[in-house]
């Protein structure tokens, strides 16, 4: 049993290790990218990629859910996923191939149609990945997972900023993006060595699950990407630009933190799941720790949303700024959709998934078509308010699926919410109006807000872990991170 918990926590730490070293890379190459590309350029790029991702949502067979769903997986289950995923993406591909002269039309912009014939090959490569390589992620296996995410991320930022900087073009970006999912692709062989055969074995089993995953990409997809449409619509390809760049930031938080543990939240909730009071103990847990990382996050970014656009991309993305300060609210809310979706999930409640999915996101896209006509800083803050709809649907779903105590629930967050009380008084007096914005204080003032947070968040935790076992796991994750990163930085002077 110990050993089970150590391997949950250390896959914990590898792939939250993993996300940041690629998520760092990718901030880096935005960062550079920023000031050799335009807004316009970013805009763009927005736009193909909403395409893409409409057309690929079609061909969602739902392969990684089902197979992480599965007391244990045969060949033949495997050998059905990758069949499905290689059909249904070579389908697609064509499909974006012929609407692409029809989508440059709709969005007025006749760059999109050679854009979109490349960027086709996305889904196409992404189909061809070993499905294998969540056997690996069932058995917390993420050794070869951490190597392979960054030596793809490594390679694609190279070649991403080479070729900004030759072509000061949107090109970078997505022959950037190609490299990615192709190496992505041919690593997943070398991780897992299984070889995939076609085969349609078990494709009723599969559908029976995967029906509901599909249905439910469908309305995902429309909630993330309603925005993006309505401004490619309404607003300038400039000011899609600075929106998506600075959600773009905002996000960080959720591919930083959630998304690396979406996948352990379902395993180990498929593990426990014929124990209600087990399963509602991991999902506490988990977004215990979530809380206690992502909220003083989201106060600093919304509190440094100037300097941080200022210093990190330059004057000509400033006005990010009150963007990134609203969207930052958003990073919040959906990083704890997360790990409550992957609970959902585990529990195969991919039906009820659907159905909340489709309530919040029909409320969503009324009020976001409503609000077209605001400014851009005011249609962004609706959007995140809207955010925390979609979170109160979960809990409530939650709480009527596994009985989860709402108020134990929201009684863990408390060291985290009175630490960030006093972070956000702290950085509101440490800026005065006469502060440069320059990398340096940047820096000063982010450790003053850290230092800030942790003075009060360790002492209020460290007396009401007693009566929390969710603290009692957040303390100790805290603990193995601190030895982790002492451990580290002893190696490194040795």
């Amino acid at each position: 049993m110990t050993t089970k918990k150590n391997n949950v926590v250390n896959s914990s730490i590898l792939m939250i290790s993993a996300s940041w070293l690629a998520k760092a890379l990718g901030l880096i190459s935005t960062i550079i990218l920023a000031r050799l590309l335009t807004p316009n350029d970013f805009g763009l790029v927005s736009i193909v990629m909403l395409v893409i991702y409409f057309f690929n949502i079609f061909s969602e067979t739902g392969c990684k859910q089902y197979l992480l769903s599965l007391p244990e997986v045969t060949n033949q289950e495997l050998n059905t996923a990758w069949t499905l995923n290689i059909i249904s993406k070579t389908i697609i591909s064509g499909v974006i191939m012929l609407f692409a002269p029809y989508s440059a039309s709709f969005f007025s912009e006749p760059q999109l149609t050679m854009t979109l014939y490349v960027s086709a090959l996305i889904p196409f490569i992404n189909g061809l990945e070993n499905p294998a390589i969540y056997l690996a992620k069932r058995n917390f296996n993420y050794q070869g997972i951490f190597k392979l995410n960054l030596i793809s991320k490594i390679i694609s930022f190279t070649i991403t900023i080479s070729l900004a900087y030759y072509l000061k073009s949107h090109w970078a970006l997505i022959f950037g993006t190609l490299t990615h999912f192709s190496l992505m692709t041919i690593g997943s062989y070398f991780i897992m060595p299984f070889k995939p055969s076609f085969s349609l074995k078990q494709i009723k089993k599969q559908w029976d699950y995967s029906k509901w995953i599909f249905v439910r990409g469908l309305v995902g997809y429309t909630r993330a990407k309603i925005d993006t449409f309505i401004l490619a619509k309404s607003f300038l390809t400039a000011e899609l630009g600075l929106f998506n760049v600075a959600k773009e930031f905002a996000m960080l938080l959720q591919e930083q933190i959630a998304m690396p543990l979406q996948d352990i939240v379902m395993t180990s909730v498929q593990k426990v799941k014929g124990n209600e009071q087990n399963v509602a103990s991991v999902i506490e847990k988990f977004s215990t720790l979530l809380v206690c990382l992502i909220l003083p996050a989201v106060i600093g970014l919304a509190m440094l949303s100037d300097k941080v656009m200022l210093v990190v991309l330059g004057e000509q993305w400033l006005d990010a700024a009150p963007l990134l300060a609203v969207l930052a609210i958003l990073g919040f809310s959906t990083s704890l959709v997360v790990v409550l979706s992957a609970a959902l999930s585990a529990l195969s409640k991919t039906k009820l998934i659907f159905q909340l999915d489709l309530i919040t996101t029909s409320l969503i896209l009324v009020i976001l078509v409503l609000s077209r006509n605001l400014d851009i800083t005011t249609f962004a803050m609706v959007r995140s308010l809207l955010g925390f709809v979609v979170l109160f649907g979960y809990l409530l779903a939650l709480r009527f699926v596994i009985k989860l105590r709402l108020l134990k629930y929201l009684v863990n967050m408390i060291p985290a919410l009175l630490a960030s009380t006093a972070m956000y008084f702290t950085l509101k007096l440490s800026q005065p109006s006469y502060l440069e914005p320059t990398v340096l204080n940047l820096i000063s003032l982010i450790l003053i807000g850290a230092l800030s947070y942790l003075m009060i968040f360790l002492p209020t935790m460290n007396r009401m872990q007693k009566y929390s076992i969710s603290l009692q796991f957040v303390n100790q994750q805290i603990m193995l991170i601190f030895d982790k990163t002492r451990n580290l930085i002893l190696r490194n002077k040795h």
